[in-house]
């Protein structure tokens, strides 16, 4: 597994650097290879991050637990350790990662679609190889987790290619019962999870050339499971930043880009079956 991970990393640099060479870079730094350079400092962020990232799966989950390779086959939405929870957040963790690598990409220099392509396959690959170091531990290779990360990365990049999907958000919100400790452990607190798609009304009325629904309100529903892995449902409303952070300063609107993918404590209603509504002024789990 340390040989998979050693070779990502340097194909991953490598490759970048190579795409780099081959953009119109009129308007950029000529010197690719400088240390100092937008681009090199881009790629070196990535690639320290993913080989922390993927250095930290094997301690964790993978050093003491070798064994040979398994798939693993739980249900998607009935399973009793999560209830899909770990479904959705494999899918929000593609969707996370695809945007904010983009975002970096877009700051150190690249093109559009270099960002979204470099991006868009470290974001497959990540997903891949953690299950493919699952498949040789007691976890197994989970062919479902795998489509789950494919499907939060697809819509990532189509919010991309298809604008009025922007209007139409996933974020998430974590706080477990017991505090958050660091380093976190999120698979750890299933029940401290909240996945969240949130409407952008406003946009989506001024579409059709008028708007009465204000700017900063979101109507919002989620998903979460409790303490007892029963199911959970949420309606609420999420808080858009966006508009505070609208910039002719790219790090100012990526920061801003950043903050849109988490959801703000905020009222909200919570339902679970044969027990009666949580009404909740700021809601965190």
């Amino acid at each position: 597994m340390k040989n998979i991970i050693t070779a990502f990393i340097l194909i991953f640099s490598f490759n970048a650097e190579i795409l780099s060479q081959n953009e119109n870079t009129d308007s950029l730094d000529n010197d690719t290879f400088n240390i100092f350079s937008k681009k090199t400092l881009s790629v070196a962020a990535l690639s320290g991050f993913y080989a922390g990232t993927l250095v930290d799966s094997y301690i964790t989950w993978w050093k003491d637990d070798k064994r040979p390779f398994t798939f693993m086959n739980e249900p998607w939405f009935n399973n009793y350790g999560d209830n899909g929870i770990d479904k959705l957040g494999h899918f929000y963790t593609s969707y996370f990662f695809y945007k904010v690598q983009r975002d970096i990409l877009l700051w150190g220099g690249y093109t559009p679609s270099t960002s979204k392509w470099i991006s868009g396959s470290l974001t497959f690959m990540m997903g891949l190889l953690i299950e493919v170091g699952d498949g040789f531990s007691w976890y197994g290779f989970d062919v479902k987790d795998l489509i789950s990360n494919t499907a939060g990365l697809s819509y990532a990049v189509l919010q991309d290619e298809v604008p009025f999907l922007q209007n139409i958000n996933v974020k998430w919100s974590y706080f477990p019962s017991d505090g958050i400790a660091f380093p976190p452990r999120f698979s750890d607190h299933y029940a401290g999870h909240i996945y969240w798609l949130t409407f952008n009304v406003n946009n989506i009325w001024n579409e059709f050339g008028s708007s009465f629904w204000p700017e900063f309100i979101q109507p919002a529903i989620g998903y979460s499971i409790g303490k007892n892995i029963e199911r959970e449902y949420v309606f609420g409303i999420d808080i858009n930043l966006l508009p505070l952070f609208r910039s002719e300063e790219p790090v100012i609107r990526y920061l801003g880009n950043l903050i849109n993918l988490f959801h703000i404590p905020s009222p909200a209603i919570k339902y679970r079956d044969g027990k009666s509504p949580d009404y909740k002024l700021f809601l965190l789990n």
